[in-house]
């Protein structure tokens, strides 16, 4: 299967051509277009600071420690995990601030950080496109929204930002069955994981990413090719569990678990 557009991994033109094969949007998504686009044109300075000061040490970072990857199916729990391992000090994480700011993330320092999660809370801010809560920019999020918060042209998450491609443009997955998009992807995610190492410290890396599931493939291939940690520890949540006592349940023993078999 192949892509209806050919991946260009520039954020405004990446966006532009999703746009342009999407289908049509709504009312609120036109509103939402433009608060984006100003996002994307306002980023560029920021993002190009960031690649100035920063790139070359996030090349040169090297993953020693095992990462961690969660994979399950939406709704499974697997949030509930992430949460619950990227709590432990030994644990590195891409935090909601990452998402948020993902070209920016490693400049400014705290202040930044502080001062959205005010403005967050003030204002009651949710994502409501996902589990429609006001997010803790210290906590763990998803290193696909990272991916599309940047407007990659490498991540599965533009079938939800517009809808009704979903059934129309392929997964990553199967667009990775076309090599060469699968050594961009590749590149993208390798950069993604060395961005967050870099940034903890070399910390054992803790990810979950429901898209993972279907690229457990292309995640050992990375691990081998690559060389760049010597195993993965994956934890596969495949559950359906109604009352959250049971989910606290599962969570716990699948820590426990994971800290037996290191």
């Amino acid at each position: 299967m192949k892509s209806k557009t050919f991946p260009v991994n520039i954020p405004v033109i990446e966006f532009t051509k999703r746009l342009l094969t999407s289908g049509g949007i709504s009312a609120r998504g036109a509103l939402l277009l433009i608060v984006y686009y100003i996002k994307l044109i306002l980023v560029m300075p920021l993002a190009f600071l960031q690649f100035l000061f920063y790139s070359q040490k996030i090349k040169r970072t090297k993953i020693r420690k095992q990462p961690v990857f969660i994979l399950g199916h939406y709704r499974s729990g697997t949030t509930y995990l992430h949460k619950l391992m990227a709590g432990k000090e030994r644990f590195g994480f891409v935090s909601y601030y990452d998402i948020i700011c993902p070209n920016s993330s490693l400049l400014f320092g705290r202040w930044l950080k502080v001062t959205l999660q005010f403005i967050i809370k003030r204002l009651r801010i949710k994502t409501s496109f996902f589990n429609n809560t006001i997010p803790l920019l210290d906590e763990p999020a998803e290193e696909e929204r990272f991916l599309i918060n940047r407007s990659s042209a490498y991540t599965d998450y533009w079938r939800f930002v517009f809808p009704l491609c979903r059934n129309k443009w392929p997964t990553c997955s199967q667009e990775c069955i076309d090599q060469r998009y699968y050594q961009r992807w590749r590149k993208e995610y390798i950069g993604l994981l060395k961005l967050a190492t870099y940034k903890h410290k070399g910390k054992q890396l803790v990810l979950k990413s429901p898209p993972n599931t279907e690229r457990i493939k292309y995640l050992l291939e990375i691990s081998l090719m690559q060389n760049l940690f010597t195993s993965a520890a994956i934890l596969i949540t495949c559950f359906i569990l109604c009352a959250t006592c049971g989910i606290k349940h599962f969570g716990n023993f699948a820590f426990k678990r994971f800290q037996t078999s290191k």
